[in-house]
């Protein structure tokens, strides 16, 4: 039975009607989100502080954390602070956590499914002793911080500065040291990591010389060390095949061309296809370069944008969104700086440190623009920074 034409008038006035109360409705959420200062982005962001509380990445929010361990330009020298990363790449605020257990500087700390290990290093004058030259650490790193330091397995022998290599199937190796015994300097030894901790030290292929103060890192089954304190050898890249047992094979001799600069306690990481190098010293201060890395080898060193300001003796460490941090400056004087007589930490001699922060995106044309962003909270210079999202070779 066909609808009268009332009847039909009569729907149409009641499917107006609930349009009209559908749209009120909206204009009055919407009204009420702006009143309280609710908007969608707002909204948003809201959402993803939520979210990042238990660990949730997204691209408002947090993406990780950057943690630095020791100084030698500030009081006290054992202690740590960390900050957030955003997704734009930038810091937010440094916090203090659990300081490390000794006044040391210069440890060799590197971080495996978020847990970081430090191996010994300088201590400071005040309690220098075998026990604080062998000794390691490692602990949980969480979005609050660092709940405590646990001891672990000893390192095999005493150490002034420690270069370990970020993991490559869970296992670091350490190379060398700067203790000034050159055979000293030339063992290198490897240990699993575990949430349990470090494992046994074994001792594998030493370094063909004296190695100190530079950088080692693995990629695709081999190590590279990149740089070296002393002079002689200072512009040479070495690399070594990882064999299957864990131990290393023999090491040689691997570039294009030898690296430009001098480094020294700078930053040289594997991100991608690519070596990335910061600064250095003797004139490499600010300089930066980049090569390719691949089963061959690495490539001819190419120069990238340089760093801000004079990086010397500053930690750097590369994040898993392919972002460089270098917390710190440092920079050689004519003269000493004056120190008051009270302060426990100082300088190296003709040197001064500061707390500026930069980051810069890493591409295959090298290294972005540099960004000024969060502050360190002291002078910071022979310390370990290392962020809790890296990955590892």
């Amino acid at each position: 039975m066909e609808q009268s034409a009332s009847t039909k008038r009569d729907h149409t006035a009641i499917h107006i009607a609930i349009a009209a109360i559908v749209i009120i409705v909206i204009i009055a959420i919407g009204v009420i989100f702006l009143k309280f200062g609710i908007s969608p982005a707002n909204r948003a962001i809201a959402i993803s502080t939520t979210a990042n509380k238990i660990g949730v990445n997204n691209t408002t929010g947090i993406t990780g954390f950057i943690y630095c361990v020791g100084t030698r330009a500030a009081t006290p020298v054992n202690q740590v602070n960390f900050a957030p990363i955003y997704a734009n790449g930038s810091l937010g605020g440094w916090n203090a956590t659990s300081p490390y257990p000794y006044f040391m500087y210069g440890l060799g700390c590197v971080v495996n499914n978020d847990y970081i290990y430090c191996m010994p290093a300088g201590p400071a004058p005040q309690n220098a002793t075998a026990n604080t030259t062998t000794a390691t650490y490692y602990a949980k790193m969480t979005p609050q911080g660092i709940p405590e330091w646990i001891k672990t397995t000893p390192y095999p022998i005493p150490l002034s500065q420690t270069i370990c290599t970020n993991p490559y199937d869970n296992i670091t190796y350490c190379v060398g040291t700067a203790s000034g015994n050159q055979t000293e300097g030339r063992r290198v030894f490897y240990a699993k990591l575990t949430s349990n901790g470090i494992g046994n030290f074994t001792g594998t292929t030493p370094y063909p010389v004296p190695f100190a103060a530079a950088r080692c890192s693995t990629y695709e089954g081999y190590v590279y060390c990149i740089g070296n304190l002393y002079p002689q050898f200072a512009n040479r890249t070495y690399r070594s095949k990882i064999l299957s047992s864990g131990g290393l094979g023999g090491w040689n001799i691997t570039q294009t061309a030898p690296y430009p600069g001098q480094l020294f306690a700078s930053g040289c990481l594997p991100y991608g296809s690519y070596l990335y190098c910061v600064g250095g010293i003797n004139g490499n201060e600010t300089l930066s370069f980049y090569t390719s890395i691949n089963q061959s080898g690495i490539g001819k060193w190419i120069e990238t944008t340089p760093f801000p300001v004079p990086h010397l003796g500053v930690p750097c460490t590369i994040s898993r969104e392919g972002y460089i941090y270098c917390i710190g400056n440092g920079y050689r004087v004519s003269a000493p700086k004056t120190v008051p007589s009270t302060s426990s930490a100082l300088p190296p001699v003709g040197f001064i440190y500061g707390n500026e922060s930069y980051y810069a995106e890493l591409t295959d044309n090298g290294i972005g623009e540099w960004h000024s962003t969060t502050k360190y909270p002291v002078g910071l210079a022979f310390a370990a920074c290392i962020v809790n999202n890296t990955e590892s070779g």
